[in-house]
């Protein structure tokens, strides 16, 4: 039987490559309002995606994890080295928040600006350790 976290680390890298195809477009040229909107989703669904695997993962590990929020995985992910930039990964959280609470074209565009530069790369490092920590488990 194959480890809920895998699973959900199968789609987490799904979606996190939709994401980084948008990544591409969006260095061509300026996003239209209806693409800004497709990356912003997106965005929502890889983070959303990155919480659950981390917590997932966590719990495989062994972890204890007496409450599990975002903000708590986010912080035992931290304490266990799988997330390095720990106000970097809050502030993705925060975006995240603010996002699915509100619209505001403005915002939108500074949004996916700040995806791009900033929230792909943690997405692209915890792909990188998950993916070892696969391999891993996989010649255990």
């Amino acid at each position: 039987m194959t480890a809920r976290w895998l699973l959900r680390f199968d789609s987490y890298r799904r979606a996190l490559a939709v994401l980084q195809r948008a990544t591409g477009e969006y260095q061509r040229r300026p996003l239209n309002e209806m693409e800004q909107a497709g990356v912003i989703r997106h965005y929502e669904m890889t983070w959303e995606l990155a919480w659950k695997v981390l917590r997932d993962y966590l719990i495989h590990d062994g972890q204890d994890l007496p409450v599990i929020t975002p903000a708590s995985v986010l912080r035992a992910a931290f304490a266990a080295g799988l997330v390095d930039d720990g106000d970097g990964w809050m502030d993705a959280l925060k975006l995240r928040n603010q996002l699915s609470h509100e619209y505001d074209q403005h915002r939108a565009a500074l949004a996916v600006a700040d995806i791009m530069r900033r929230y792909l790369a943690l997405f692209e490092v915890l792909a990188e350790k998950l993916g070892h920590a696969k391999d891993a488990s996989h010649h255990a």
